[in-house]
């Protein structure tokens, strides 16, 4: 206290205090900078479900040969032949379960009549932070549920928990390994396409293995033009452009630009997203004509029965992911969530990579200077 109060037979603000009388600073207002962003529900088409079991059909064409084999693949059709006729393909039917996502509160009468900095009305306020909560719940779900993962039904007293267990769907990662073990239909050129390398030492993401990606999923029919990422591997991306080097933004001469959102690769331009429920050692790619969220029970607030002194309120609805198309879904698993450096002129060790080598092996620019610094 003797560094704040130099004679202690002054009244000071230490003596007085709030029981004295002295009012509290507080500011009239919340600060929540939480994010809340949900690009797949807010982004993905919505259709409506009307049983707990929401099916679809997927089709495939015949393809008319392997270029591999050339002219051997070659349709003929003799003059004067009768006409065969082949069986048919049947098509195929995915299936996808409904999902119920809920919030709850529980305000008093009593802190709802008091004065509250910041809010108006504690209960409309914990009604607001509750549905940004429910959109984000639905998010993640959309990316991670697993219809064959079963958690305890939470059921208090004496109630009796369903047969049935609690239903869930399948999400984005989990439909991408859809095999014929799931749907015996659905065979390979319908599929997912999957990266799995997390048996193994952590692969290095490089456009060279983003192409690949590009490739396997062009070739199934997919045109997957987004690509969501958390920031380590967004900044990875962004060494795409020659490892570390900056260019100078034409609309205006002093601003710096180390960084890729569109990605040009060899078919076709690419978005690059930022999504922070997306693992760091993992990278999806989406072609979302493909993929839509259907609604069973659309999302909605009601005020419960009043059994005190409080309100209550429950925030529910209920969906399925309907991913028309598996193929339309390509993930990459057990990417390396370092950070690699490299600058035009600086060969040291990165501080995010220690082990890295000390000396890259350089790559000298075509066109530059005898003089000029090489580029890793």
């Amino acid at each position: 206290m003797g560094n704040y109060i130099r004679n202690c037979d002054i009244l000071s603000t230490f003596d007085v205090g709030a029981a004295g009388g002295n009012r509290e600073d507080l500011l009239d207002l919340i600060v929540n900078i939480a994010p809340d962003t949900t690009p797949f529900w807010s982004g993905f088409q919505k259709t409506t479900m009307r049983a707990v079991r929401h099916d679809w059909l997927v089709d495939n064409l015949f393809q008319p040969g392997d270029p591999d084999r050339g002219v051997l693949d070659v349709h003929h059709t003799p003059e004067s032949s009768d006409a065969c006729f082949p069986e048919l393909p049947v098509r195929c039917r995915l299936d996808n379960t409904v999902h119920i996502f809920r919030k709850t509160g529980d305000v008093s009468d009593l802190q709802r009549a008091v004065r509250t900095a910041g809010v108006p009305d504690e209960y409309l306020y914990q009604v607001e932070r509750a549905m940004k909560e429910w959109a984000m719940l639905v998010e993640y779900g959309l990316i991670y549920s697993e219809s064959s993962f079963q958690v305890a039904q939470q059921c208090p007293g004496d109630c009796a928990p369903s047969p049935a267990g609690v239903p869930a769907m399948d999400g984005m990662r989990r439909a991408a390994q859809w095999t014929t073990a799931d749907f015996n239909c659905l065979t390979a050129d319908m599929q997912g396409t999957v990266l799995d390398y997390t048996t193994s030492p952590c692969q290095d993401l490089d456009p060279i293995l983003l192409d690949h990606l590009n490739q396997l999923m062009w070739q199934k029919g997919a045109e997957a033009k987004n690509i969501w990422v958390n920031a380590t591997l967004k900044r990875r991306i962004s060494q795409f452009y020659l490892r570390g080097h900056t260019a100078l933004s034409q609309s205006d001469a002093k601003k710096l630009v180390n960084a890729i959102d569109v990605y040009e690769s060899d078919f076709g331009v690419r978005r690059i997203n930022l999504h922070r429920m997306i693992r760091d050692s993992e990278l999806l790619m989406t072609d979302d004509e493909y993929l839509a969220v259907s609604i069973m029970q659309p999302v909605k607030q009601e005020i419960l029965a009043r059994i005190g002194n409080s309100t209550k309120f429950m925030i529910e609805g209920s969906l399925s992911g309907e991913w028309r198309s598996p193929a339309a879904l390509g993930w990459i698993f057990g990417l390396c969530e370092d950070i690699p450096y490299c600058g035009p002129c600086d060969t040291s060790d990165s501080p995010y990579t220690p082990a890295l080598p000390a000396t890259p092996t350089p790559i000298n620019l075509p066109t530059a200077p005898q003089d000029a610094c090489t580029i890793c």
